[in-house]
């Protein structure tokens, strides 16, 4: 009898959930050029209200996400809720690693290059619109552990071209855009501002972007600038290209 219940709940709830699939590839220009590979999997339950209704429904997103860019790679969990549709919250873990130490922005000597990095995390996402105007916020916190070495050499924070405490880190990142979509195309501007509490270090890049949708493929074309701490201020350029399989039910 418990197992006929049990049967009859997990049916129910794969009544009303689908997986979602994408991957994508993106390069940027500065400091130097380099790029990655993506996959992104999420399993999505609606918990209530009707997606083809409008934005007033709620669903539960659990994600798996893979990318590399040959010399590094990152590895994903996600759970996120969305109480609805355009306001979720969540956690996850996300591990990195490098066997690569000739960067041309790390003196490899001086910091630790290869090993693994482990972020666990908690984030908000919000994303409003009114008539053509769009706007999305995500706020992330996250602490970080790194491989122990010996020498307590800074890490290179592969992602921001950092250098940053050599065994452990808070970090908090706060990313929005503000645009405008044009025949199902989006024109806008983007910001994605990083902290480093313990070092005291942080991360910028400001971006123009135009995003070009097509069915179920999308390329992000952006210019700007990025700067850090330990990276001076140069003008950059990104190139994204998505490919949509399956859609998921989140918003963004």
């Amino acid at each position: 009898m418990k197992i006929k219940y049990l049967w009859l709940i997990l049916w129910s709830l794969n009544t009303y959930a689908q997986f979602d699939f994408k991957y994508w590839a993106q390069a940027r220009s500065y400091p130097s050029l380099g790029g990655s590979l993506n996959i992104n999997l999420g399993h999505n339950y609606l918990l209530w209200g009707d997606q083809q209704q409008g934005v007033f429904y709620g669903l539960w997103r659990n994600s798996i996400e893979a990318s590399s860019t040959i010399v590094v790679s990152h590895y994903q969990a996600q759970t996120l809720f969305y109480p609805v549709s355009f306001f979720g919250i969540g956690a996850g873990r996300q591990v990195q690693n490098s066997d690569y130490q000739d960067y041309t922005y790390y003196d490899c000597q001086k910091i630790r290059c290869k090993g693994n990095l482990t972020k666990n995390y908690t984030l908000a996402k919000l994303a409003l619109g009114y008539a053509k105007f769009i706007s999305t916020f995500r706020y992330k916190y996250s602490l970080n552990e790194y491989d122990q070495n010996k020498e307590q050499l800074p890490v290179g924070e592969y992602d921001y071209i950092l250098q940053v405490s050599p065994n452990n880190e808070k970090q908090i990142s706060r990313d929005y855009l503000l645009g405008i979509k044009h025949n199902q195309n989006v024109y806008g501007i983007a910001s994605e501002y990083v902290e480093f509490l313990i070092s005291k270090k942080s991360y910028n890049m400001d971006l123009i972007i135009y995003q070009k949708n097509l069915n179920s493929f999308k390329m992000l074309l952006g210019v700007g600038q990025l700067s850090t701490s330990d990276q001076k201020k140069g003008a950059i350029g990104i190139i994204r290209l998505t490919h949509e399989i399956a859609p998921s039910l989140s918003l963004f």
